[in-house]
């Protein structure tokens, strides 16, 4: 049996699957150490359905937009530049280059830890992962969002 939903997933879970891109995370069970074989169709499937999920509720980044937009201008130069061979085309392919590589190289993101202990200290109470659903932990990271934006933006003012 599997997790079919970011209703009852635990992040523990969901983590674990970004982390190693192992899909037997995505069965049911106490222990993970025997359990085999689990990357194929079906459970592809499964583990793409919880994601479009994921977005469904909780969008894309605006980072990860922003990145896409790039890759997507980058492509476009590209196409450019091989139907017109315009030497000067590649000024602005390396431009763009370098652009995304400065996205990526921006910063180290942050461990699963190390986040599950920001947002034990900003509620003031301790997370077991392995119990709280992938929906639950992502609204909490919103309403955190929301609430540093709301307050900076209150002392901008």
């Amino acid at each position: 049996m599997t997790y079919n939903s970011i209703e009852v997933m635990p992040v523990w879970n969901w983590n674990k699957i970004h982390e190693t891109g192992d899909l037997k995370y995505l069965v049911i069970a106490d222990n993970y150490k025997d359990i085999e074989g689990q990357n194929n169709e079906e459970t592809a499937n499964i583990w793409l359905d919880l994601y479009q999920q994921y977005i469904d509720e909780f969008g894309i980044n605006n980072n990860f937009k922003r990145f896409m937009q790039k890759k997507q201008q980058l492509a476009a130069k590209i196409a450019e530049y091989i139907a017109s061979g315009d030497k000067f085309k590649l000024n602005k392919i390396n431009i763009l280059e370098i652009d995304i590589k400065g996205m990526v190289d921006e910063k180290e993101p942050q461990k699963f830890g190390e986040v599950v202990a920001g947002v034990e200290k900003f509620f003031g109470f301790q997370i077991d992962s392995k119990a709280l659903t992938v929906q639950k932990y992502y609204n909490y990271i919103k309403y955190i969002e929301s609430n540093v934006k709301a307050h900076g933006q209150a002392g901008k003012k």
